[in-house]
């Protein structure tokens, strides 16, 4: 009986969790704040790396006088407003927003994730973290190696030697499976 695309989707998000719970038990083990650490040292040397950290300071602190100006407007605001309306201002509803530049946070993110994966490889936690990171980006590939005929398998084997690109460990375990169809036939 052959797996159908939905088990596998289930089996390779089991698997992700089971992946997401060994890097949690390894950092509770090990060092609990060890990915939050390489996060923000990541963010801080994308920011240098960009040339934008005395930029992104300033403008944090922009956003801060911002905040108070934002803060006396809102509350001049709402005292004319509960001038004209003839009621209290504590009974007028708050009116908050905020806004974000996008496009600078996400070249910081893309930078940081760059700089995450340095910070991750020169530490021995970091790199079995980054190992079960590529086994997960690989999961679903691994489970179809897992469920495939020999022929798949084979062909699998051939592209990556060709590409000169390794299996992970759990493609290398699947690609060993029997197909349930060649298990039958037996």
């Amino acid at each position: 009986m052959a797996i159908t695309v939905r088990e596998k989707e289930h089996w390779k998000e089991r698997i992700i969790r089971k992946i997401d719970q060994a890097i949690e038990a390894i950092c509770a083990a090990e060092n609990p704040n060890f990915l939050e650490k390489i996060r923000k040292e990541a963010n801080d040397q994308a920011l240098e790396s960009l040339g934008i950290a005395h930029l992104v300071k300033e403008i944090k602190s922009l956003g801060t006088q911002r905040e108070t100006l934002d803060i006396e407007r809102r509350n001049i605001l709402k005292q004319v407003l509960a001038k004209i309306q003839g009621v209290d201002v504590e009974s007028l509803t708050k009116n908050v927003h905020s806004f974000g530049d996008y496009e600078i946070q996400a070249a910081v993110n893309r930078r940081a994730a760059l700089m995450e994966t340095e910070l991750l490889a020169g530490n021995e936690i970091g790199k079995r973290i980054l190992k079960l990171r590529e086994e997960k980006e690989e999961l679903l590939d691994t489970v179809w190696l897992a469920t495939s005929p020999k022929q798949v398998k084979q062909l699998w084997q051939t592209v990556s030697e060709v590409l000169k690109q390794e299996p992970t460990d759990l493609q290398r375990e699947a690609m060993g499976i029997e197909p349930l169809d060649e298990l039958n036939e037996k």
